[in-house]
């Protein structure tokens, strides 16, 4: 018994330093956008009903990684090599599901008055998503050919390999899917309205271009120490690395805006790429993936401030704005460019 509380111990420090990541929503652009505006809203009696579908989406998108099985931040092999009977197994499978944050999410929902029926409910789709999660976890461990992130093609060129691996790690990350449903549900907007607004397409490409906007400001953080080193150690100047990382992002945020408003959502992504030059590579932040991207507030209010002025701007005033925004990226791109030459690391 005492084996299996000091595991259940470690498993808990895995669980808590693991919930701690999620917390990386907190200083993300997306998030950082929508509190202020619900706050407002809040203060209106249908304010709840304004941003119930923000809430949904940071909802759906947060309970995979919250309803995780807490034995699966275990090792395989460690777990294997833990000296338990199958009792034991059983004691520390029913422990461990005490430490998930799903279970507590649940108690906290009883103790709220929100009813039985909402937390079993609640506790049902966790399970669903749990085991959503598992399967597809144990699928691509048994068939490395099934992850659809490895069936990302080759693009041509010198820079094909980088732009490969950034739009891996754009895929791998929350905030891709929070602008891709963002534009799904601003399409379906438009196909099935009979008398569709128009000015609310510039509006939602720069939303979707906001959603990912956090993301520039960690074009390394899902690199590891050797993949810094192999970027060292390639025949390229820093401009030319830079700018392949740049790729895979533009052609994303591209597909996802062109059906709504190409030119306000390239002027906002545009100008979040130049002002997330520099802490891309001054601040040697670290990102997980399959979280929200985490920003740093000072240049996350500026991407909001000066890409929403110049995205809206783009759409009412023409391509001024726009020619703006990329004198914007160039210069940061050069100015990183030789930043990364005379540094050669990060």
């Amino acid at each position: 018994m005492v084996g299996i509380l000091a595991i259940l111990k470690a498993i808990r420090r895995l669980v808590w330093r693991d919930l701690n990541s999620i917390f990386s929503i907190s200083l993300n652009n997306f998030f950082l956008f929508i509190v202020p505006i619900a706050s407002e809203l809040l203060q209106n009696s249908s304010g709840l009903m304004a941003i119930a579908p923000f809430l949904f989406l940071f909802g759906i998108l947060l309970l995979f990684p919250l309803c995780a099985d807490p034995l699966n931040k275990v090792p395989s092999l460690r777990l294997r090599l833990w000296p338990l009977s199958r009792w034991q197994h059983l004691e520390l499978r029913v422990g461990s599901l005490a430490l998930s944050p799903a279970f507590w999410i649940a108690m906290l929902l009883l103790c709220a008055r929100a009813g039985v029926i909402v937390a079993l409910v609640f506790l049902l789709v966790a399970a669903l998503a749990q085991g959503i999660t598992a399967s597809l976890h144990y699928a691509v461990a048994r068939l490395p050919n099934l992850n659809p992130l490895r069936s990302i093609p080759q693009f041509p060129g010198r820079l094909g390999g980088i732009v490969r691996i950034a739009a891996r790690q754009i895929f791998s990350v929350l905030d891709f899917y929070a602008s891709a449903i963002l534009s799904v549900a601003a399409v379906a907007y438009r196909l099935l309205s009979p008398h569709p607004d128009p000015e609310a397409f510039p509006i939602c490409a720069v939303l979707v271009a906001l959603g990912m906007s956090t993301y520039p400001q960690q074009i390394f953080g899902l690199d590891s120490k050797a993949g810094i080193a192999r970027y060292r150690i390639m025949p390229l100047r820093g401009w030319q690395i830079l700018l392949a990382k740049d790729v895979a992002y533009f052609v994303i945020l591209v597909v996802l805006v062109t059906p709504l408003d190409l030119g306000a959502g390239l002027t906002f992504g545009l100008v979040a790429a130049a002002i997330g030059r520099y802490p891309s590579l001054k601040l040697h932040a670290t990102q997980l993936p399959w979280r929200f991207v985490k920003g740093d507030l000072r240049f996350g209010i500026a991407q909001i401030v000066v890409g929403t002025g110049l995205g809206i701007g783009n759409h009412r005033m023409g391509w001024s704005c726009f020619t703006i925004a990329a004198a914007m990226y160039f210069v940061a791109l050069l100015r990183g460019g030789q930043w990364w030459d005379r540094h050669r690391c990060l």
